[in-house]
């Protein structure tokens, strides 16, 4: 008999009663073995159940994690999860979408509820997957066994994650059409004499020559009037100045990179543009090639991956914060208007950039959690994760609008007003930064490689996960692999060219706008109730408990606790509810008809719908195995299956055996209870011997 404190260990390695010692731990012809272990005074007052599934846990844990190989497909080492999560997590939506949204509701205002909604929201959210799918060890699928009535959840998120690659794979089509035309001595994007430009096309360089030869000459339409030419063609410098002056940047993108149209209200398609259409098959192309590799691949590749857009984005905060007029747009990216607290769809995207910005709702990281050893600290994890991703975002924040405060005193406009370019001010603004920069063109390459880095893996991570998780769920499908992922891959393509016509800028934006918002918030919502409410916030707190130890979870459980309690529901709900008690139809632009915002609700409903859907056919189809009541099934559905369990344990209903402990010495006041467990032996079908620990 060993006796062992509890408080001088958190995992079973710590633990001297689990070491792997003849003395302690019998060999396969030993009856049993028995462990006393002196708790504290909470454990003893818990109920016998509780307390014998957190005794026996270490034993059981033990002998299944050191007597398992190592599973197919398992992180090859510690960083490698935090590195891929980075990956997945931090990408696009940190560079390119959080800028973009900040910039459209007012800047500084926008960052105050982000805040609130990544630290009482997001995080909660993110941290709730991570523990869930480490416990587990299952995919967003087939996770749902711990209440088969949530299975739809599972295939919504997978609904919802194509519905992001669709649309975020024509972002990299984007960008690697400025990768290939970076290329040259000049990089394009600063010119106003191409065959693109407009009129009102305007670089402050052609207006200071100008104006250099007499102070009084007007440079317009790139030709320079004298005061006499001025005045015949009725042109006047506060005429010019009235006029909306678009930088080089702003017309390459919508007019030689996107060839935009007016709108969509003149029809669906508009003109195909061969240029976009190759540069998405290139991205659709390389997205397949990098699904064929495993995870134990995508893990050491997401070292680079996840680590050089930090140096790239330091090199452009840096120079952005040297342009004059660069404090100018950080004021208005730091120093927030609270009237605009008032509007609804401020709160709206601050929810839904707080989720997609740590890939929650998407089912990825349930899927990559799972590829973690059960004692992983899975709480560390989450904390590292969420202070890159929180970092990138404000980071690129700032680089962006040091960049717009330079551009709206060099254009002398308001800062709000100096990018008409909508969801692509990340190919306006960032462009300009390079052309401030010593060898334009070799910034141009590196930047636009970063971004396309950055895109690829954010795509390829959820595409990975989303196969992985429908691949488990079905196994025959397995030795189909590489031809369904070839299909899928091509039927995205296909489905992606509407956003490679001279409407696509609209196109996109509407995808942006529903999907990336209302999609994930109400997929969000739904799988707090069903993990928090329904499987219950209780045993998940003791599911993450066993993993990470009782000392670093009991600190901190009462903050995740109210957040999956109170603050998800609540603050999802009222942002829903305060959208739309004050919903009006867009103004802005690009504003939509009618029937394209109808469109909009419907992909957005598209993978939430999945929820009912599947909840139906599980109750039609357990009506046919019994005749209970609708209400019994559903009560029925709701409960965990019965090969639900932690992740390398042996599920009771394939093992024969019994443990048995009993309370050795009662406690007095502030001291310990000894708690003497005798774990016996149980055969496990098809197994090998080993303890299991009822976590249900």
């Amino acid at each position: 008999m060993t006796a062992v404190d509890d408080n001088d260990f958190h995992t079973v390695d710590d633990c001297p009663c689990c070491q792997q010692d003849e003395a302690e731990i019998p060999d396969e012809n030993a009856e049993d073995v028995v462990v006393q272990i002196a708790l504290p005074v909470p454990f003893w007052k818990q109920e016998e159940g509780v307390l014998q599934r957190k005794v026996s846990s270490l034993v059981s844990i033990y002998v299944h994690e050191e007597d398992d190989p190592p599973q197919t497909g398992s992180w090859l080492g510690k960083l490698d999860f935090v590195m891929s999560c980075m990956g997945y997590s931090v990408g696009l939506g940190n560079m390119w979408r959080f800028p973009y949204l900040a910039y459209k509701n007012g800047g500084a205002i926008f960052f105050l509820p982000y805040f609130i909604m990544l630290v009482f929201v997001g995080w909660p959210l993110f941290f709730l997957e991570m523990s869930f799918g480490q416990f587990s060890g299952k995919s967003s699928i087939t996770i749902w066994k711990a209440s088969p009535v949530f299975e739809g959840i599972g295939y919504a998120m997978t609904v919802a994650s194509l519905l992001i690659t669709l649309y975020y794979n024509v972002l990299n089509g984007w960008v690697i059409f400025y990768l290939f035309d970076s290329f040259r001595m000049e990089v394009p994007y600063r010119l106003c004499n191409c065959t693109w430009n407009t009129e009102h096309c305007y670089r402050k360089e052609d207006d200071d020559a100008c104006m250099a030869a007499n102070v009084s000459n007007i440079f317009y339409n790139q030709t320079c009037f004298d005061e006499l030419d001025a005045e015949i063609f009725n042109i006047s410098r506060s005429l010019i100045n009235a006029t909306h002056r678009v930088l080089p940047s702003e017309e390459y993108f919508k007019y030689n990179v996107l060839g935009l149209s007016d709108g969509i209200h003149g029809g669906w398609w508009g003109e195909l543009r061969w240029e976009n259409t190759l540069c998405l098959a290139a991205s659709w192309a390389f997205t397949l090639i990098c699904l064929f590799k495993s995870v134990r691949t995508s893990g050491k590749v997401v070292y680079f991956t996840a680590t050089f857009p930090y140096l790239v984005l330091l090199a452009f905060l840096i120079r952005g914060m040297m342009l004059e007029g660069a404090f100018v747009g950080l004021r208005y990216y730091l120093v927030p208007d609270f009237r605009r607290l008032a509007d609804p769809n401020v709160w709206i995207d601050a929810g839904g950039q707080a989720i997609l910005s740590l890939g929650v709702a998407f089912g990825g990281l349930i899927t990559l959690s799972s590829y973690n050893r059960f004692q992983n600290n899975c709480l560390r994890d989450a904390v590292a994760i969420f202070v890159a991703d929180t970092i990138t975002s404000f980071l690129s924040g700032c680089a962006i609008f040091a960049v717009l405060g330079f551009l709206a005193h060099e254009t002398g406009h308001a800062i709000h007003d100096v990018v008409q370019a909508g969801s692509g001010l990340g190919f306006v603004a960032y462009p300009e930064a390079i052309m401030r920069m010593p060898l334009p063109a070799f910034w141009s390459v590196l930047f636009f490689f970063m971004l396309a880095t950055l895109g690829a893996d954010s795509v390829v991570a959820i595409l990975e996960t989303t196969s992985t998780a429908l691949f488990h769920r079905f196994e025959h499908l397995q030795k189909f692999r590489h031809s369904i992922l070839l299909g899928s891959c091509l039927l995205l393509f296909l489905l992606g060219l509407p956003l490679c016509t001279g409407a696509g800028l609209y196109w996109f934006t509407l995808l942006n706008d529903y999907t990336a918002t209302w999609t994930v918030l109400l997929i969000a919502l739904v799988e707090d109730v069903a993990i928090v409410f329904v499987y219950g916030v209780n045993r998940l707190c003791d599911d993450i408990e066993m993993m990470i130890g009782p000392r670093p979870w009991r600190r901190v459980s009462v903050y995740w606790k109210f957040c999956w309690l109170f603050s998800i529901p609540s603050c999802i709900t009222s942002a829903m509810v305060f959208y739309w008690t004050s919903y009006r139809r867009t103004s802005t632009e690009p504003a939509f008809p009618l029937w394209a915002e109808i469109v909009g609700w419907l992909i957005a409903l598209s993978a939430i719908s999945v929820v009912p859907i599947m909840l139906a056919v599980r109750l039609h189809s357990k009506r046919g195995a019994s005749g209970d009541s609708l209400f019994q099934r559903l009560r029925a559905l709701t409960m965990p299956t019965d090969d639900w369990g932690p992740a390398g344990q042996v599920p009771p209903s394939q093992c024969d055996g019994t443990s048995d402990f009993h309370e050795v010495d009662r406690p007095i006041q502030g001291e310990k209870t000894e708690i003497e467990m005798v774990v016996r032996r149980i055969h496990c079908h098809g197994m090998h011997e080993g303890q299991y620990n009822d976590n249900t």
